[in-house]
């Protein structure tokens, strides 16, 4: 059995390993991990000069950080770049990246161009594609307008392809800006088969244990996000098809932060849902299923101008006390105050899962976040 006095010498060893851990696994050149030979076969190469120049140093001021930089959990990295906090990916599998130059390395010369911009249109649009099989636009003019979007960008045919195949998150992050107040991380760029985004905090089962006013707070944030993306962008709704509480992070001042958004239905917004009231308009309503059961069509979304998706998802997904594992227990708003517990609050936000097709979520919502409001401001007073 261990005594005691051998404790100091073995916190002593321990301390002295992770040091040798951390200065070795420093040593390590990013360049080397963002695999910039793949090129042009890759995201990009405009962050690429940024870290030669060593301007991006791996963060290890946290065992969770160091835990993941020495193991690359999920291919994520964290790091530090101009005294601000940001992450660096490696999008897809080793399997999934080497399927994508077998494809390319069967082409003539002649036909490499014509086969990409093909791919990319028939990937965005063909629900039975082979490749981005978790992310659909709604019709093929979607598909043509955003290639020529990408391209006009300066995102070469090259990138788009690849990113397409792999993981479509760095050109969403490219409509969806940061810099324009959506909910999302910043894009800084790409170097080989890394992207750099900002770090927006942490996810959302890390609040589980929060005040209420905390995550009621958080639930107003979440939903104003679901909102926007529905309905605020000039050109597209973007409907969030995997909704966790892994993929909403939140930072100190508890604003929201969608990530990992690979996972999408996306469709070009017309002329009645950018000029009429939402609440009015003739739309697509999702249907609740068993309580375990989250189901949703693309197709069924896409008929319509309009769908209540995100607003659904939200409700069934977040908010809701009988919210299906792996989400968090009793849902985000769980465990209320004294004075809120039979508040008609909890009332309005299963009317928001159940609604049937007399119940218009939209309306359902605003009245949850009054409602919400109304409380936080009752808690401040």
């Amino acid at each position: 059995m261990m005594t005691f006095r051998y404790y100091p010498a073995l916190f002593c060893a321990l301390a002295i390993a992770i040091i040798y851990i951390v200065s070795l696994f420093s040593s390590i050149s990013l360049i080397k991990i963002c695999d910039v030979k793949k090129c042009p076969l890759c995201y990009g190469t405009d962050l690429c000069k940024t870290i030669n120049s060593s301007e991006i140093s791996l963060d290890f001021s946290s065992f969770e950080k160091l835990f993941n930089n020495f193991f690359s959990v999920k291919n994520v990295f964290y790091a530090n770049y101009k005294d601000s906090g940001v992450v660096l990916k490696k999008l897809g599998q080793d399997e999934e990246l080497a399927k994508v130059l077998t494809i390319v390395k069967t082409l003539s010369t002649s036909k490499y161009r014509e086969f990409l911009s093909h791919s990319v249109i028939d990937s965005f649009y063909r629900k039975d594609g082979i490749s981005v099989k978790n992310f659909h636009v709604c019709d093929l003019e979607v598909a043509e307008y955003l290639l020529e979007y990408f391209y006009e960008m300066g995102i070469s045919l090259e990138q788009i392809w690849t990113i397409n195949q792999v993981n479509v998150e760095p050109l969403l992050l490219q409509i969806f800006r940061h810099e324009n107040n959506w909910p999302v991380p910043k894009y800084y760029g790409a170097c080989g088969l890394i992207i750099m985004e900002s770090h927006c905090g942490y996810n959302l089962n890390s609040f589980e244990g929060h005040s209420w006013t905390d995550r009621a707070t958080i639930a107003i944030n979440i939903i104003n996000a679901a909102e926007d993306f529905t309905k605020t962008h000039e050109l597209f709704s973007l409907y969030l098809t995997d909704i966790s509480p892994d993929n909403i992070v939140v930072n100190e001042d508890l604003n929201v932060c969608f990530v990992d958004l690979e996972n999408g239905i996306l469709q070009m917004r017309d002329n009645e849902t950018l000029f009429q009231n939402i609440e009015h308009l003739h739309h697509h309503r999702s249907k609740n299923f068993a309580e375990e059961s989250y189901i949703y069509s693309p197709d069924d979304i896409c008929t319509y101008a309009l769908s209540d998706h995100n607003i659904y998802s939200i409700c069934k997904l977040i908010l809701s006390s009988k919210s299906p594992w792996p989400m968090m227990k009793g849902g985000l708003l769980h465990s209320p105050p004294q004075g809120v517990q039979d508040h008609d609050l909890f009332q309005y936000i299963e009317l928001c899962v159940d609604a049937d097709e007399k119940i218009n979520r939209f309306a359902v919502i605003r009245v949850i976040v009054n409602i919400l409001k109304e409380l936080l401001n009752i808690k401040s007073g």
